[in-house]
């Protein structure tokens, strides 16, 4: 026998509300299976009102992107007890990447400051050439040439400045 059926997702910290999911159940005398899949539409889908999951965006580079993230960015720090912290300044690592100017960002000392900052974690793999040495501190707090960095280093540069934050 197979069910279908349309749940709307109970609220899970990270589940938007009115989220539904796709179930389907396999049941037979042997054994019994489920899958279940998120149900997304386009925003101008006349069902948009009743599913509000929409689907991946393929050109993230866009001003509307941008401001959807700082929309989801907002309802995290409104909506989540653990996140409203994160709506108050906090002190600001030893140095941070001040990307004011994106296409010549610069290492920052903060000595002690508070700020708001976007977090990158990632796993560097090799030994990078350019990494941070006591030998390269003052280079780059006067400067960082792009083309030095890994590109996902530049793309976290662009997405801080198009969010509207200084410090990666």
């Amino acid at each position: 026998m197979v069910t279908v059926e349309m749940r709307e997702e109970e609220s899970r910290d990270i589940t938007p509300p009115g989220v539904q999911r796709l179930w389907v159940f396999l049941n037979n005398e042997d054994s019994a299976h489920h899958a279940a899949g998120y149900i997304p539409t386009s925003a101008d889908d006349p069902l948009a009102k009743h599913i509000v999951s929409r689907g991946l965006l393929t050109q993230v580079d866009t001003p509307d992107v941008f401001q959807s993230a700082l929309q989801h960015i907002e309802q995290c720090i409104s909506g989540h007890e653990h996140c409203k912290a994160a709506a108050h300044t906090n002190p600001l690592p030893t140095r941070v990447v001040d990307c004011t100017n994106p296409l010549k960002p610069k290492l920052w000392a903060t000595d002690g400051r508070e700020g708001k900052y976007i977090a990158l974690s990632y796993v560097w793999g090799e030994p990078q050439a350019r990494s941070t040495t006591r030998d390269r501190l003052e280079m780059y707090q006067g400067g960082i040439e792009l083309s030095a960095l890994l590109q996902m280093i530049q793309d976290a540069i662009r997405v801080t400045h198009s969010l509207g934050y200084r410090f990666l």
